[in-house]
C-alpha cells in the first residue's frame, strides 16, 4: 500500500516503507537583464536526470514580477538533475537560462538557490543541477560542465 501526499512510500520488506519520490516546487526569477522587451515571458521549465529521463513540471504560473513557479514529482536521486527555462526576453538567442532558479519540497517554506549552473560553451545553454534525496534538495559538491 502506498501513501501519497506530497512523497510516495513503497514497502520494501515487512512494514519497511521506501520513500521514492517526492514533488517538488521551483521558482525562476528574472534577473537578467531585458534585452528584448517586445518578446514572450517563459512557458514553463523543462527538467532532465540521466537514469529518469526528462519532463515539464505542471502548474506554471506567475508568483509576482519577473517570478514564476511550477511544480514536478521527481525521483530520489543521488545523480543530479538539469533544469532550465527559456526567457527570450534575457537572451538574444533561443537558449536555454537557468538564472535564478530555486526549489523547495513542495510543503516546505524555505527556497534553496540552485547555484550550480552549468553553461554549454557550443551554444550558451544554461542548465542549473540539484540533488533531490530523501526529501531534501541540496546543490551537487561536483559542479562538472556537462
Amino acid at each position: 500500500m502506498a501513501d501519497c501526499k506530497y512523497s510516495c512510500k513503497t514497502l520494501t520488506g515487512p512494514d519497511k516503507p521506501e520513500v521514492t519520490w517526492g514533488e517538488v516546487e521551483f521558482m525562476y526569477e528574472r534577473v537578467m537583464p531585458i534585452i528584448a522587451p517586445n518578446d514572450s515571458d517563459p512557458k514553463g521549465f523543462a527538467y532532465f536526470h540521466i537514469v529518469y529521463g526528462g519532463g515539464n513540471p505542471y502548474n506554471w504560473q506567475s508568483a509576482g514580477k519577473d517570478k514564476w513557479t511550477a511544480e514536478a514529482a521527481l525521483n530520489y536521486s543521488l545523480s543530479p538533475y538539469r533544469i532550465w527555462t527559456i526567457d527570450a526576453k534575457v537572451t538574444s538567442e533561443y537558449i536555454k537560462v537557468a538564472r535564478k532558479i530555486s526549489a523547495r519540497p513542495k510543503g516546505t517554506s524555505y527556497w534553496i538557490e540552485l547555484t550550480c549552473i552549468v553553461e554549454n560553451p557550443a551554444n550558451g545553454d544554461m542548465v542549473a543541477q540539484f540533488i533531490f534525496h530523501n526529501g531534501q534538495i541540496r546543490n551537487p559538491t561536483d559542479c562538472s560542465g556537462l
